[in-house]
């Protein structure tokens, strides 16, 4: 330790008062400071230990408020929890297992913690049990934290039921837990539980509904003074009522999201477009995904296959675990699988990523007008960050020798071009790629592509509202469109 250290180094927070070590424990684990939660707690062992089963009897002032009641059982745990598991005392923990019977909130407590748990890796089932079994419990029991741990309860469960793919039970179990929260004056049980229903109706397709659970979180937003949520869940019911796109384009601004229409002028800051589906992914399915990638990444093409039917199963509305499959279907050279698998992506949430052109790519490779080296060459191009201009100057001009009715080819050769300092043979890769191209996506990309490197305003011009028009490629086209809106070619 330096000078400067040992001049500034916090001194060790040594309580004597037992009733001061608890209210500031109690004031640390509210505020979410873990760091201080365990800093007293570390320096104050033998204090926490010798009154610690003073403290486990919740004193009878807090008892009449549920909010303190909460907040001192939810303290209590941690502390034993920080013993436990920082400082290999378990003494305080097993002490509270032990008294669940006589102090039930510490029972309730417990079960409601570990469920989140419990559901980040994936044990739904053991999650919904648990509540299940906690729900009737709770029933018998009377007192002002009650209802509160009934709520949280509830909200559990649906959670489960949602998340293991069975939206509709849990509309009833949100439902609950929203009542709740509404007879108990809970704002922010609330906003959880509206934000939740919405969210579940959206995901059931129910439109109307999802619109009036939006409508009131919009609401209570309002009254709570927070009216740029207000304003976004007013936007939400809206869209929702006239029916949400499964797959659409949105502008991100910062911390900001706006539709398409209503996106800011493109001089006013930095734009970035993003896919929102009409439905939230499940996270089973996105954890499988996940795995399936990695394997994928690893060349375990087969295990990482089988990973996305997992996850396809898991949430039949995403696309991800299709398209995934697809890409890793064409590196096991099944051609036609991999079109059904893209299909299917593209069913379920039109223009995903690059998933049209690799439809069109996998329909070309099962007829064999395209080889396997050609796809490699495309990925090479699409993914190595490591590969420098000239590389992707030779490659894409050696493949054009081999293929030259492939789009995709024209496209990287055309970047490539460009980022060598070479416009005019640019622009000219991009015109005959545009000649050669049925392919809507890579023809979208091709058309702004030239658009913005064009001498010629007329051309520009046709080839944004060309682009705009057909939405090939859905982020090429909103770009398009707000070239047009802000900045279009000026035609004489």
């Amino acid at each position: 330790m330096n000078a400067w250290d040992r001049l500034f180094r916090r001194k060790p927070q040594k309580i004597a008062d037992p009733k001061q070590l608890l209210g500031m424990l109690i004031d640390a684990h509210s505020a979410g400071n873990q760091k201080l939660l365990s800093q007293l707690c570390n320096e104050n062992q033998d204090g926490i230990a010798n009154n610690f089963e003073t403290w486990r009897i919740v004193p009878e002032y807090v008892r009449a408020d549920e909010a303190a009641t909460r907040r001192y059982v939810e303290t209590l745990i941690a502390v034993a929890q920080i013993f436990a598991k920082g400082l290999n005392r378990p003494e305080l923990l097993a002490s509270l297992k032990g008294d669940e019977a006589g102090h039930p909130q510490l029972k309730w407590e417990t079960a409601l913690s570990q469920a989140p748990q419990l559901m980040d890796n994936l044990l739904y089932r053991e999650a919904a049990k648990s509540m299940e079994e906690l729900i009737e419990e709770l029933r018998s029991w009377t007192g002002p934290a009650r209802d509160y741990y009934l709520a949280v309860a509830y909200g559990h469960l649906a959670r489960c039921h949602f998340q293991t793919g069975r939206a509709p039970k849990a509309v009833p179990a949100a439902t609950t837990a929203l009542q709740l929260c509404e007879q108990s004056g809970d704002t922010e049980g609330i906003l959880t539980y509206t934000n939740g229903l919405y969210e579940i109706n959206r995901y059931l397709g129910q439109g109307e509904q999802a619109a009036n659970f939006a409508e009131l979180r919009a609401e209570k937003l309002e009254r709570e003074g927070r009216h740029q949520e207000a304003a976004e869940y007013r936007r939400k019911a809206q869209l929702a009522r006239s029916g949400e796109p499964l797959n659409r384009i949105v502008v991100l601004v910062g911390d900001e999201q706006f539709e398409l229409e209503e996106a800011p002028k493109l001089d006013d800051g930095k734009l970035q477009f993003a896919f929102v589906r009409n439905r939230l992914s499940l996270h089973p399915c996105e954890v499988l995904t996940g795995k399936g990638k990695r394997l994928g990444g690893a060349g375990k093409f087969e295990d990482g296959l089988a990973a996305f039917g997992e996850a396809a199963q898991a949430d039949v509305y995403d696309p991800d675990p299709h398209y995934q499959a697809g890409l890793t279907l064409i590196y096991l050279q099944r051609y036609a699988e991999a079109a059904e698998s893209y299909a299917a992506a593209e069913a379920l949430a039109p223009g995903w990523f690059h998933c049209r052109q690799e439809l069109w790519l996998a329909h070309q490779l099962a007829d064999g007008a395209v080889d396997y080296e050609t796809f490699l060459a495309l990925r090479n191009l699409d993914e190595d960050k490591e590969m420098d201009d000239e590389a992707k100057l030779y490659l894409s001009e050696r493949e054009l020798g081999r293929n030259n009715h492939v789009p995709a080819l024209y496209l990287h050769y055309g970047h490539s071009l460009l980022a060598n300092d070479r416009k005019r043979e640019a622009l000219l890769a991009y015109r005959q790629g545009l000649s050669c191209c049925n392919e809507p996506q890579v023809r979208t990309r091709l058309l702004v592509d030239l658009a913005l490197v064009s001498d010629t305003p007329t051309e520009a011009r046709s080839c944004l509202e060309e682009a705009v028009t057909t939405k090939g490629d859905l982020m090429s086209a909103a770009a398009a469109y707000l070239m047009l809106r802000d900045h279009p070619p000026k035609v004489h």
